[in-house]
């Protein structure tokens, strides 16, 4: 979406745009890295990969509460790449 047409002045985008990039490129490495040094406290080895990263949770304990989790992370794994498809192709240009 063009949300550049509701600014007074070409100006009003720097504001939007550099914050967006500060979170998105300083915060989810953070992420990224917590979580990795994370899981090689816990299972001896960095893991980086979310998928991955639910099956050792299963692995080690099997309970209802560990399913119960790997099953809504999975879930917002799927639902956030499923998203994210469909408004890139909702925005395709068409020729």
């Amino acid at each position: 979406m063009d949300f550049s047409r509701f600014a007074r002045k070409p100006s009003d985008q720097v504001f939007g745009q550099w914050f967006t990039f500060i979170i998105i490129g300083s915060i989810m490495p953070l992420f990224g890295c917590l979580t990795s040094s994370a899981t090689q406290k816990l299972y001896g080895e960095p893991l980086w990969n979310p998928p991955t990263i639910l099956a050792m949770w299963l692995q080690r304990d099997y309970s209802s509460t560990s399913r119960a989790a790997a099953f809504f992370a999975g879930l917002g794994l799927v639902s956030s790449q499923s998203v994210s498809y469909t408004h890139l192709r909702a925005h395709e240009t068409r020729e």
